[in-house]
């Protein structure tokens, strides 16, 4: 089984799978359907981008006990990280780690076990997660639900994922008058205003110096439609990439009152997810965690990631799940890997977890 692992992951990683090459997306997607196309397979297009659910139940069932997640889009990269190589036990390639090599693992697993359940189990694929998970959200949007999701996003390490932080994407703009520059008295410069509201937010939301699980504010682009620099402004905005802890649910609201109300604040719906808490004592959750410990003779922990995955689009919507993956490092580094003996041990560790499950 691991040699058919290794083979599949090998055949995504050369796929050049980025957000901005939709026949390699789709390329992708295809290799998992000609390795799946016994089952059952929903096919669904997001902004031109595909997305599948596969699946053993009977056609039009959208409820389902278990989700196995993943996603084959990766970031740029450059040639030589699209041919992947094996060196001292870890697999290197674009990918590798995040997530095409969990992919493979759970397609392989699905493949083998899925006519052994008396449950629904469903393997789902996206291309976007990198760029906006819409992929996800289309399916959750459709109705298809799951009991309990696994997605096998890389940061994990064979460590629970059960909390991950919100995301909102938000725009600050601030309205100002034009007029030239050496009379500044008769305008009202928009960068002057936008760059008061940018230091309320920072003294408030000040940037930590190193990991902190805490409500995160990081200013990420400035601009103004001004190109003359004789002339005041009238017009700036900010984007902001907010993330923040559950507790914090209600920070836009709280920026709002910090702001002047000249200066407004929009949201990005398409770029705004809820935060990750799934109970720690969920029977899923349990489950998992006892059986890693058992084939890896280690304790399993949990933790909280700062980034996101497909898996807050079904916690959108009260479905439970936790972020679960093999062992690597180097994820949109040049030198990304993926320790194969953790391979070996995910499929294990996957495959007694379902088997368990009544």
């Amino acid at each position: 089984m691991m040699d058919d692992i290794l083979k599949f992951a090998q055949h995504l990683i050369r796929t050049h799978s980025t957000a901005d090459n939709i026949t390699a997306l789709n390329e992708a997607v295809l290799l998992v359907e000609k390795e799946l196309k016994q089952y059952e397979i929903n096919r669904f297009s997001s902004d031109g981008k595909p997305s599948l659910l596969i699946h053993n139940a009977t056609p039009g069932i959208k409820h389902f006990k278990i989700i196995l997640n993943a996603h084959l889009d990766v970031v740029q990269g450059n040639d030589f990280q699209f041919q992947p190589k094996i060196v001292d036990g870890r697999l290197y390639g674009r990918g590798a780690y995040d997530m095409k090599a969990a992919a493979a693992v759970m397609l392989m697993l699905f493949k083998e076990i899925t006519n052994q359940l008396p449950y629904p189990l469903a393997l789902q694929i996206t291309t976007d997660e990198e760029t906006g998970t819409l992929g996800a959200k289309k399916q959750v949007d459709e109705g298809y639900r799951g009991e309990f999701i696994i997605t096998g996003e890389c940061g994990s390490n064979f460590r629970i994922t059960n909390k991950a932080k919100g995301v909102y994407k938000i725009k600050v703009t601030a309205q100002g008058m034009l007029s030239h520059s050496a009379y500044p008295w008769r305008g009202d410069n928009a960068i002057v205003k936008l760059q008061k509201a940018i230091a309320v937010i920072t003294d408030t939301y000040p940037l930590p110096k190193e990991e902190s699980y805490k409500t995160t504010i990081n200013i990420t682009q400035i601009r103004s439609d001004n190109e003359t620099w004789n002339k005041t402004p009238d017009h700036a905005e900010a984007y902001m990439d907010i993330r923040y802890m559950p507790e914090d649910k209600h920070i836009l609201s709280d920026l709002k009152k910090l702001l002047p109300q000249d200066v407004a604040i929009e949201e990005d719906p398409d770029y705004s997810f809820v935060s990750l808490n799934t109970d720690p004592n969920n029977a899923h959750v349990q489950s998992l965690r006892e059986i890693g410990k058992k084939i890896l003779k280690q304790d399993i922990s949990f933790q909280t990631a700062h980034a996101t995955s497909d898996l807050v689009r079904f916690t959108a919507v009260g479905c439970d799940g936790v972020e679960f993956g093999p062992i690597g490092e180097n994820q949109h580094g040049d030198n990304e890997w993926v320790d194969i003996k953790s391979l070996e041990d995910y499929f294990l560790i996957l495959k007694q977890f379902l088997l368990s499950i009544e």
